[in-house]
């Protein structure tokens, strides 16, 4: 082979084929337009891109990542510190947040409320004369009454005189309108203050420990945490509280508390009944 016919032969093996990559380019425009077209259809028919979600398969295969629920409460010995914080956060703290804490804390641990139900609640609600209070908004979309304590009566009282209000929240965030929320930084004083870590919810698994350890527990401590009783609890759903009823082991509870923070007992260990005059 003569070196110019070697040279032909070279150029032509290392020739680009425009026509192969023509014909590969038009296959995949053909391809972008028949998945454009089945989506474009399947949305006209109302029908989802993808049918079947993925991630049922983990719930098939119990694959789910378990969260624990967190055990944390504050301690019977770190309950006098804790309290004596918040109970002198105006003194130390001070400016209005601190009065408001105050209250915030303290009616969120004695009534075993959750953190936005006690935001949430309103002075509508809250009927000093008869010793009740009411959430409507609340986690299971269920309405709780309460019967108000010694210790929780004069709590509500107090802050219903000092802020002069009759209506709407009992905790207002700075705008006057919205629940309050922004506590973070009062929590975090008492935290450095007394070197004790707990959180907001930890007050309710504290009021359910201490109700659980003087021995109000089953139905009746359901009741007063507003937990709702199961499908498949036959009995639950038979027993109906009465509202009256609550009153003796929600002032046993609260004594229970003051004893532990080292409060003042009332006089009484029973709550005054209700007045309708």
């Amino acid at each position: 082979m003569t070196p110019p016919e070697r040279s032909a032969m070279l150029k032509t093996e290392h020739r680009p084929n425009h026509q192969g990559a023509s014909h590969a380019g038009k296959n995949q425009l053909h391809q972008s337009r028949v998945r454009s077209t089945r989506t474009t259809r399947h949305r006209k028919a109302g029908k989802p891109i993808i049918t079947t979600n993925p991630v049922k398969r983990l719930s098939h295969s119990r694959a789910w990542n378990r969260v624990e629920r967190k055990k944390t409460i504050i301690s019977n010995d770190d309950l006098p510190a804790w309290f004596q914080a918040v109970d002198t956060l105006p003194e130390w703290y001070g400016g209005g947040l601190a009065h408001k804490a105050r209250v915030y804390f303290l009616l969120t641990l004695f009534n075993g409320y959750r953190r936005s139900e006690c935001s949430g609640l309103l002075w509508e609600n809250v009927d000093l004369k008869t010793r009740v209070a009411r959430l409507e908004d609340t986690k299971n979309h269920l309405s709780h009454e309460l019967p108000l304590t010694t210790f929780t009566h004069n709590l509500l009282a107090e802050w219903q005189t000092w802020t002069g209000q009759g209506s709407g929240l009992v905790f207002r965030a700075t705008d006057n309108q919205s629940p309050l929320s922004s506590v973070e930084a009062v929590i975090n004083a008492i935290r450095e203050k007394t070197g004790i870590q707990w959180a907001m919810h930890d007050l309710r698994r504290t009021f359910t420990t201490t109700a659980e350890n003087i021995g109000v527990r089953g139905y009746t401590l359901k009741r007063l945490i507003n937990h709702k009783t199961g499908a498949a609890d036959v009995t639950g759903g038979y027993i109906v509280t009465d509202l009256e009823s609550l009153r003796e082991p929600m002032q046993t509870i609260t004594d229970r508390l003051l004893n532990l923070t080292s409060g003042k007992l009332p006089t009484s260990k029973t709550a005054p009944a209700a007045s309708n005059t």
